[in-house]
């Protein structure tokens, strides 16, 4: 499915992207924009994992355009990592089968300069630690709900809570490579690609509690509903939309 993601389909993606960002007047241009990481979890969730490469190619290609020596090479290094964190991060949601090709695919054409040759996680923190960590990054998201949401797990199944805080935020998500707000958009589009709306609302509201910009908020769930259109994902619910609220409400639970 590298067909489907076509020079001109990644400019409209782009553009739904840029137009978000019009009414930041006090935002710094990004090098690294946010959107192609998100593309590339869409097209890997919705099960078209060549088209990652695709979207990783053409990002090269801007950066390439704008920077040159030592500078690009960082730009470079900095992409390839963000892009190969957010796949794995977000398999969480749309399962390690998918995450597994997408990786693959991608190292298939990845610069052996720009490789990853090294474990980023640590791999001597304990579980309580970990546990710790998941914690903390969970209530950084949530907010004032994160009691009402673990609460909600742990009634479903104790196990569920404690893997949720101690795998989903504390393990995946511990590695310096992605800011927070990237993470969040990364799940968003997992969870929008694989037609959750439940827990796609939930997070798009609490994308407020880590700085994103509700402009862009938008964005990405745009173009991540235009990625999993062209894949050919048959939704059964609508995605709901972004709510003005600046945190979520568990109206619904």
């Amino acid at each position: 499915m590298a067909h489907l993601a076509t020079t001109d389909f990644l400019e409209q993606l782009k553009a739904i992207y840029l137009a978000s960002r019009t009414n930041q007047p006090d935002e710094e241009p990004e090098t690294i924009q946010k959107w192609y990481t998100v593309a590339a979890v869409a097209f890997a969730a919705s099960g078209a994992t060549d088209a990652v490469p695709v979207v990783f190619n053409y990002a090269l290609d801007e950066l390439r355009h704008t920077h040159d020596g030592e500078e690009l090479h960082a730009h470079e290094y900095a992409l390839a990592s963000k892009m190969r964190d957010a796949l794995l991060m977000a398999c969480l949601i749309y399962g390690l089968p998918r995450a597994i090709e997408s990786l693959v695919a991608l190292h298939s054409i990845t610069p052996e300069e720009l490789r990853s040759v090294a474990i980023i996680r640590s791999v001597t923190a304990n579980i309580a630690e970990l546990e710790r960590i998941g914690n903390q990054n969970f209530r950084a998201l949530y907010g004032s709900s994160a009691g009402s949401v673990q609460e909600l797990m742990a009634s479903a199944y104790p196990d569920l809570a404690w893997f949720c805080a101690t795998v989903a935020y504390g393990i995946a998500s511990n590695a310096d490579v992605l800011l927070p707000v990237e993470r969040l958009y990364a799940i968003v589009a997992a969870l929008i690609a694989t037609d959750v709306p439940w827990q796609t609302r939930w997070h798009m509201s609490n994308a407020r509690n880590v700085g994103a910009p509700l402009e862009e908020i938008k964005a990405v769930r745009e173009i991540t509903m235009k990625v999993a259109e062209r894949a050919g994902v048959d939704r059964k619910e609508d995605v709901p939309e972004v709510e003005q609220e600046e945190r979520a409400h568990l109206a619904n639970l």
